[in-house]
């Protein structure tokens, strides 16, 4: 189980099913570098649903309380949960690793790690994570509110048309659009129209 996983000191929780065996592998090894060499705990958690959670941000919160993460190892960490199904991921950092991970370099992370997650490269994503954790503890990036979200609202699909890979990547675009460009942009689809009276709208491909 998931508790039994930390005890081992394995960094990737793959409850998702996104990963392969030597994917994990290979993340695990990064994971235990990290530890190894800056005292943080590093972990790649994917998930299969958001269970009672409003968002992929309170899970992750209640996952680090749940499990102990903060003091678990002895700069804190930073925990990188993903659940496609739902179409959202989140960054949280905890303990020392707040003065190192604060909201401006979770960002950072955000854009490095949303490309592969909108093409569904579970593997890369999770070693861009890593990299950049790595990479911040021996700063060699800049440190640029302690918690960033991926929460899936740029996209809306009432009429079931997209599934929920096609859902990411949508929302992974749109994200980048209004981190780089300050500018939000939305897709809506419903399974009917009304107007502001609550009517119902004509079929546009009939009306004049």
């Amino acid at each position: 189980d998931i508790a039994a996983s930390f005890e081992a000191s394995n960094f990737v929780i793959d409850e998702g099913d996104l990963l392969d065996d030597n994917e994990i592998t290979s993340l695990n090894s990064m994971g235990r570098s990290i530890l190894s060499e800056y005292d943080v705990g590093a972990y790649y958690v994917s998930v299969d649903d958001l269970e009672d959670y409003s968002d992929a941000q309170s899970y992750a919160n209640d996952f680090v309380d749940a499990y102990g993460l903060e003091t678990m190892t002895p700069r804190g960490c930073v925990v990188c949960l993903v659940c496609v199904p739902e179409g959202q991921f989140a960054l949280v950092s905890a303990g020392d690793a707040l003065t190192t991970f604060p909201s401006d370099v979770l960002n950072h992370l955000v854009n490095e790690i949303n490309p592969y997650l909108g093409r569904s490269d579970w593997a890369g994503a999770g070693e861009t994570f890593f990299d950049d954790v790595k990479q911040t503890l021996s700063g060699k990036t800049a440190n640029a509110t302690t918690e960033v979200a991926y929460n899936g609202t740029y996209v809306t699909d009432d009429y079931g048309l997209l599934s929920d890979e096609q859902r990411m990547q949508l929302e992974a675009a749109a994200t980048t659009l209004a981190e780089q460009y300050n500018m939000g942009v939305y897709l809506l689809i419903v399974d009917y129209m009304q107007d502001s009276s609550g009517s119902d709208l004509a079929n546009p491909s009939s009306s004049q």
